[in-house]
């Protein structure tokens, strides 16, 4: 009767053991492609030490923009400072990122060449704590809101 129970409950204990180690070699190979990003965002004061942020939720129902992995495919208001207004001539396309580094920031927001003309000056927003809503989606496994109207970003009081 032991050997069957072991039997029964090796796989499960092994399968999941695989399950594990698969993943954390995904998340360590690079792979990019995943709809949602599995490991834990790093904290604010991993990203940028001399930024403070607020709780992962407030009384407007904004969501702090470290947990914004969380709610992929959601409509969210994400909350957090400005730290540099990126413009790529490149693409003409303007970033508001979140981290000192925007490799590794769990978040950033992307305004297009499209768009940008209904935004007057973009400037504004660096140095700030902003919300922005939007679907959050995700870009080489960061999330992120792209923004199409000036509506969906309000600088926080």
């Amino acid at each position: 009767m032991k050997k069957i129970i072991i039997l029964l409950i090796l796989p499960l204990v092994l399968s999941g053991c695989a399950y594990k180690i698969v993943r954390n070699d995904s998340n360590n190979s690079g792979n990019q492609n995943s709809a949602k990003q599995e490991s834990a965002p790093l904290t604010p004061q991993a990203q940028n030490p001399e930024v403070s942020t607020s709780s992962a939720g407030d009384k407007t129902g904004a969501i702090d923009y470290t947990q914004a992995t969380n709610f992929v495919g959601e409509n969210k208001t994400v909350r957090g400072m400005v730290v540099e207004v990126y413009y790529s001539a490149k693409s003409d396309t303007t970033f508001l990122n979140f981290c000192s580094s925007y490799q590794g920031c769990p978040f950033s927001s992307v305004i297009f060449s499209s768009d940008k003309s209904k935004f007057g000056d973009i400037n504004q927003y660096e140095g700030k704590t902003v919300e922005i809503t939007g679907l959050v989606k995700t870009y080489k496994g960061a999330a992120e809101i792209i923004l199409n109207n000036p509506n969906q970003i309000n600088i926080a009081e």
